[in-house]
Formats: C-alpha cells, structure tokens, sequence
C-alpha cells in the first residue's frame, strides 16, 4: 500500500525519513487529547471513556459535526432537492472526509471497511498529529502525535511514526504501530536506533527500514555512515531482512497476507527490486535510471516526493512504478506494462489492490498548495480521468489519490472550495 519514503533522482536516490513539516498534520479540535504513554512498557493507552474523539458507544463526539447537506445545497440522501439521483451516471460518488476547520487535509490509506487514515494540520505545519475516519462518520479519530500514519489493515491496526510533540524538529521519530486502541513501540534492527515503517499486512506484520538516527539537533544536518536495512517485524520480533549480494543497503515497502515482502536493495551503481519469502531474499528487477546511494542526513529535501512504488497485492502480484515506468509483475514472469495504455505524461502511481486496479497522479508535487495535478484509475488496461469518475459539478480538482481498497473506494487529498482537503471515492454499482 503505501510508503513513507524519501526522495530520488535521475543521478542519485535517497531514501529518508519523510519530514514532518512537509506530510505531518493534525486533527485540531483533538490535539490536545494526548493519550498516556507508559514508558517502562514502551506502549501508549488511549482513553476508553470518550475523550479520544469517540462516545462511549462508539460514535464520534469530536471533529466536525454533520451538516447533512452536500455542497450544493441539497440534502445528503443520495438525491437532489428535485428527487433525481445525485450520482446517476457517475461510476464514484466523493465525500470529504471531516477535517476539524484544519488547514489541510490528506487521506494515506484506506481498508476494506472503509477506514481510512491520515494527516492534519491547523494553521502552522507545526501541529501536527494522525486521525483516522470511518466512513459516514461526522469527525476524525486521533491516532497519535504528531507524526505520520503510513498504512491501516482491515482489523484497523494503523502503523507510522510518533514524534516528540514539544520537539518535533529536532526529535527522533519513533517507529509504532496502534493495535487494539494501544500505541506499540517497534524497535529497530540490532545496531540501529530508529525505523520506519510502511506497509502493514492482516496479520499484523509490518515492514520497513531501519537506520542510524542523529541524536541531537545539530547532528542531525551530518549524513551519517551507517546502512539502512529492511526490516521485518513479526510477533513482537524485529528481524533485519539484509540484502542482495554485493548492495550495501535495504529497504522493504510491501508485504502481503502470505508473508512476502518487496523492496529495493542497492549499491552505489544499480539499485534493484526484491522479493523476500521464508528467509530468501530473490532480485526480481533492477531500475533503469538510478545510480548513487539511498543514505542521507537529515533533514530530507522538502521536495521529497515518493517517485518508486513497490506493490504486492494478495494475489502475488507486484506492482512497480518510478518515473516513466510503471509495470504489474505477474505470478507466472509475465510484465504487464501500464504504459502501453499509456498513463497520463509524468504519472506517479500509488494504490493498488487485489484486483489489479492501481490509481495515481499525474503532474504537480502534492503539498504544495497550487500543484497542479490529475488523478487517474488504471484497470484492465483502461486509463479513467477521476474527472470522468465523479458526478458533474462536483467541484474537485487537483485530486491526487493514494489508496485504493479491494471494495473499489479510493483516498486521498485533493482541492475544493479554496481548501486541500481528504476524500473518499465510493463506486455507485
């Protein structure tokens, strides 16, 4: 699903640490309602008595309240005030996701039930935290903070980074995972002090890097020598997955529900695709373009995109993306090449499911308020503009989409009524 990762190039490719300032965001009207962190244990309860954002009983009694009309004034009961359908042509209808009067809004990952998570922030980039929504929801539910949220799986177990709140630029940011309403702590591979987590499958394992942080303010701005590594962790283990033969450095993306993990191994001439499975680590591709190392100190550029997608879906099927390519590897070798449909001209792939749809962008950098850009769905060799999707009128543009589930709903950000805010895309059939 999808990745917290860093920035790349033509010349060299790093991976880093995605910052705070540019992706962190935080629900206001909940950000104050820290949970309890106990440290001897390492893990984090949120409050069960409602103070977390939900009433006792389950609903939401923080965030927005539900004005139940839609942006044009009607009623939110599927029709217009004239009685005809609001959606009648559209394959998708749109809702923005409740955003608390924030200043922006992203939606990072959604799971089969519909639960989506993300980023907040109210007026300075600063503030920061992680919220989830559930569909049809009037408010968000806060996860931790500040930090970001990389994944969710289908029982709802969120995984990211927790950040120091009173310190979040100079601070190490922790590796965690939220089970259950408690925030676990992942430690990272023996000789290394922080991790990254990206890619969260149903049984509870997650995957990653982990590296050698800087300790101080100062120290932070020093590229350090130490290698990043992927990790795999596993019933509360944590294992280092190493490399290929002759890289220095590892990084895994995606791990699916039988347990196999893709990512990249590279040196400072070639970087290549892998797949881990019981303990062996295979090369599958090596990218076309990219020559250098992945290290870097922090901070991370702020035009840190996330340029090479790694995919692999409950049917084994493994999606790879990077700039003007994009392929699905199936079971039996066979490459199905997306650019043959072709995808929109500087496409940026991020979602893919078990069915073998795969969303992305075209054009701008998101997180930058003007960008420019256009979402698209791929399936079975069709190119859909979202434009195309979603019902006439609907007011939204510059939608960058992130996710998609294997129900067919989609998230991500996009612009409307002057605002960047989150949305999901529900199909109408």
């Amino acid at each position: 699903m999808h990745a917290i990762m860093g920035r790349s190039g033509h010349v060299t490719l790093m991976i880093c640490v995605a910052a705070p300032l540019l992706m962190g965001q935080s629900c206001w009207l909940l950000q104050n309602l820290l949970p309890a962190t106990n440290p001897d244990s390492g893990q984090t309860q949120l409050p069960v008595d409602g103070t977390d954002g939900t009433a006792d009983d389950g609903s939401t009694d923080g965030g927005t309240t539900d004005n139940s009309t839609n942006d044009k004034g009607d009623t939110d009961d599927g029709t217009d005030d004239d009685g005809t359908d609001d959606a009648a042509t559209a394959p998708y209808e749109i809702h923005k996701l409740p955003d608390g009067d924030s200043y922006a809004t992203g939606a990072i990952a959604v799971n089969d039930t519909g639960q989506a998570v993300g980023t907040m922030t109210l007026y300075g980039l600063l503030d920061t935290s992680t919220v989830s929504w559930r569909e049809g929801a009037s408010g968000c539910r806060r996860l931790w903070g500040p930090g970001l949220v990389s994944d969710i799986n289908n029982q709802g177990w969120a995984t990211g980074l927790d950040g120091d709140r009173d310190d979040i630029i100079c601070s190490i940011m922790r590796a965690v995972y939220l089970a259950d309403g408690v925030v676990h702590r992942i430690k990272a591979v023996e000789g290394r002090n922080a991790s990254v987590p990206i890619s969260i499958n149903n049984l509870g394992e997650i995957v990653g890097y982990s590296y050698v942080e800087a300790v101080d303010c100062i120290d932070q701005l020093t590229p350090r020598d130490e290698q990043y590594v992927a990790f795999l962790y596993r019933e509360g283990q944590v294992t280092g997955l190493g490399t290929l033969p002759g890289d220095t450095e590892s990084s895994a993306r995606s791990i699916n529900d039988h347990g196999k993990v893709v990512g990249l191994s590279y040196n400072e001439d070639q970087v290549n695709v892998f797949l881990w499975e019981n303990g062996t680590m295979t090369k599958l591709e090596t990218l076309r373009g990219f020559v250098g190392t992945f290290s870097c100190g922090k901070p991370p550029s702020f035009a840190a995109d996330y340029s090479v997608t790694l995919h692999i879906n409950n049917a084994d099927q493994i999606l790879v993306a990077y700039p003007d390519v994009a392929y699905i590897l199936e079971n039996d070798g066979a490459k199905v090449d997306l650019m043959d449909t072709p995808l929109p001209d500087g496409a940026h792939v991020t979602g893919f499911n078990d069915l073998g749809q795969v969303v992305g962008y075209s054009r701008g950098i998101p997180g930058i308020m003007n960008w420019e850009g256009r979402g698209f769905l791929w399936e079975d060799g069709t190119v859909t503009d979202f434009l195309e999707l979603l019902p006439e009128g609907a007011g939204w543009n510059n939608v960058a989409p992130r996710d998609i589930n294997n129900v067919g709903q989609i998230v991500g950000y996009g612009r409307i009524d002057g605002g960047r805010e989150a949305f999901i895309m529900t199909p109408t059939e």
